[in-house]
């Protein structure tokens, strides 16, 4: 099991626990990202994909999971565009592959790499999504992440990226706060045994807030 949600001294950013976290939570994540955003997953993914130019004929996934996002790109895109789905997270990268021929995705590679160092070369992508995985960067990761789509995005390309994000409004802010010490829990107890094991968790614990408040506008 993955420990140190509520450990001070554990860095969630580090590459052993993202990896560990995502690893174990492989088999559902797709259920639980689902049940966890109340159902509104599913149509933030779709309105990302959707922001994206629909003849763009060379599109990267980054931090894809189990390629949630696949249904929508391949509605958006066409069957004719060259898709890559990228994770460093090797089970997650066997998920997506499953994914991939439960959808018989021809024009679709899945590769298991680290967002921060793409094996791609420079300007290869039309556009790139990328959706609930920047809450697992650092600060100095999220400028790298930048960088290294900045690189692999031809001249002209887009990005869309979809995160969870703290409520401004104080009254909403109480409810959410609710929703992750309860809820969120509850289903790590529901599908792990444990409660607070949960990427979404680990985001609204300590990720989001370092999101919005200390990191620097890129």
């Amino acid at each position: 099991m993955c420990q140190g949600l509520e450990d001070p001294e554990v860095d969630i950013h580090s590459e052993r626990f993202v990896k560990s976290l995502f690893s174990e939570m492989s088999r559902t994540y797709g259920v639980v990202n689902l049940l966890s955003s109340l159902g509104f997953a599913y149509f933030w993914r779709k309105l990302a994909v959707r922001a994206l130019p629909k003849d763009s004929l060379q599109v990267c996934d980054l931090m894809t999971g189990g390629a949630e996002c696949l249904t929508h790109m391949r509605t958006h895109f066409g069957k004719e565009t060259r898709m890559e789905l990228v994770d460093w997270c090797e089970d997650m990268c066997a998920r997506a592959r499953q994914t991939v021929r439960r959808y018989h995705g021809k024009q679709v590679e899945v590769i298991n790499a680290s967002a921060l160092a793409l094996p791609s070369q420079d300007a290869s992508y039309d556009a790139v999504v990328s959706t609930f995985g920047l809450k697992t960067l650092s600060p100095d990761e999220l400028l790298d992440f930048v960088r290294e789509v900045k690189r692999v995005l031809k001249p002209g390309g887009s990005i869309s990226l979809l995160e969870f994000s703290m409520p401004e409004n104080a009254m909403v802010r109480f409810f959410f706060r609710l929703y992750v010490k309860f809820y969120v829990p509850f289903l790590g107890w529901l599908f792990l045994g444990e409660s607070g094991q949960l990427p979404d968790a680990v985001a609204i614990h300590q990720g989001v807030w370092e999101l919005q408040k200390g990191r620097p506008a890129v």
